[in-house]
């Protein structure tokens, strides 16, 4: 499934649903307003799920494309408890 980026806000991800709310006069085929741009998936980083998170982060341009980016950071005592707490109800 193809995310899209508003080009004006830089919001993301965005899908086709969305892009035809905004614009009605989209026909079946779908074509992408000018306003858009497709963004490509990249590999996320690895990460430890018990201490960190990872989530997306603004889509960058490179080479004329738009990139998916990623973050990661420290999770927070509560999210680790909470992790930890999860995993042994469900004997992980």
């Amino acid at each position: 499934m193809t995310a899209y980026i508003k080009l004006a806000t830089r919001e993301f991800p965005l899908h086709q649903g969305d892009i035809r709310l905004e614009h009605p006069e989209i026909g079946e085929e779908f074509i992408c307003p000018d306003t858009y741009a497709p963004v490509e998936w990249t590999e996320p980083p690895e990460y430890d799920p018990i201490t960190m998170r990872r989530g997306y982060d603004a889509p960058i341009k490179v080479a004329n494309k738009w990139l998916a980016s990623w973050f990661v950071r420290a999770a927070t005592p509560e999210e680790i408890e909470q992790g930890v707490k999860a995993r042994k109800e469900n004997n992980l």
